[in-house]
């Protein structure tokens, strides 16, 4: 069997987070900013406020109703082409290190020759004073500048060392993992069981649900029948909004809510379930040619074995995209005689 985990909280947190904004009060510095706002203005503002949160609410039910229709825009074929690698180490950057460290120029140090005025009133003695103080400044800082340029060097050398390995780690790298899906491929070509297995497993992950829905799967082959057994795991009853509206009150400065009946809901899980199973079974027989059947059951945790939803179809009878864009997701699974639990 395959087994493929993912994280499926994200919808949940969202519900969370949309339960949380229609719970929280006012803070007093709110408060105390509202007093001092006019009143026209707050009122405004506060009716925005509600009008977003009532278009998120929307948007969340409308994609919840889009899954088997968004997942029919793409082809779910995997090409083990795709899968192939190329090496990833970027052109090694030496950034401040490229530039060499100035050396020190003598016209930049030397001091001004005395003229004949100044000669005659010690100018020469001064300026070989000045000369010797900073011929020694010239030859430190020369000196400093040649040791700062040396350990330039050694930086850059090091750097690049470490570039040249990292290149040749990744490069060998990517050798053995070409060289893996090059068997993984002859292997789902020869229809190898583990391979084929493998192969499925990544076509669901690839399934485009909503963020936040598990894509975990247990897939068993079945190569003489060319017959898919899928166990997937279905998102929670909770990705369906219980609230159906939020309103506000200007009288008391309140938000209010509108539960959604709870036959709503049930009907909104229904499909979001019945639209993951179609979806899946649709690329399952859309990415290879060879499967003949698939029996799909849907669990809200693969640990558990009642399913929610159940589905053993034939490639013949599985109907076009054409076709999925032409009905409800319930109704499609209806015809195709499915068993829910919900």
């Amino acid at each position: 069997m395959a087994n493929r985990r993912s994280s499926g909280t994200e919808w949940q947190h969202r519900q969370e987070a949309l339960a949380r904004q229609a719970e929280q009060a006012h803070t007093a510095t709110e408060r105390a900013r509202a007093a001092k706002a006019p009143p026209d203005s707050y009122l405004e503002r506060r009716r925005t406020e509600i009008e977003h949160k009532n278009r998120v609410l929307s948007a969340l039910v409308d994609e919840l109703g889009a899954i088997l229709v968004h997942g029919l825009t793409r082809p779910a074929r995997i090409e083990p082409a795709a899968l192939r690698r190329t090496p990833g180490i970027p052109p090694l950057r030496l950034g401040d290190l490229e530039r060499p460290i100035p050396i020190p120029q003598w016209p930049a140090y030397a001091p001004a020759a005395p003229g004949p005025v100044a000669r005659l009133f010690g100018g020469r003695r001064r300026y070989e004073r000045e000369l010797s103080a900073v011929t020694t400044k010239f030859n430190r800082d020369r000196a400093a500048r040649d040791d700062a340029e040396h350990e330039r060097q050694g930086k850059i050398a090091a750097a690049v060392a470490l570039h040249v390995e990292q290149a040749e780690r990744d490069e060998n790298a990517v050798r053995v993992h070409n060289a893996e899906i090059a068997a993984f491929a002859r292997a789902y070509e020869q229809r190898d069981k583990d391979a084929v297995e493998r192969y499925f497993g990544l076509v669901l992950q690839r399934v485009p649900l909503p963020a936040g829905f598990p894509h975990n799967a247990d897939i068993a082959f079945s190569q003489p029948h060319e017959r898919l057994v899928v166990r997937f795991e279905l998102p929670p009853r909770d990705i369906v909004p219980t609230v159906a509206e939020y309103r506000y009150l200007s009288t008391t400065d309140e938000e209010r809510t509108t539960p959604r009946a709870p036959d709503d809901v049930s009907a909104l899980y229904r499909g979001v379930i019945s639209q993951v199973a179609l979806v899946c079974v649709r690329d399952l027989f859309n990415s290879d040619r060879h499967v003949a059947s698939v029996a799909f059951n849907g669990h809200v945790s693969l640990a558990e074995r009642e399913y929610l939803i159940s589905l053993n179809v034939e490639r013949s009878d599985f109907p076009s995209d054409d076709e999925l864009r032409q009905v409800t997701a319930e109704t499609c699974a209806r015809h195709l005689k499915a068993t829910t639990t919900v």
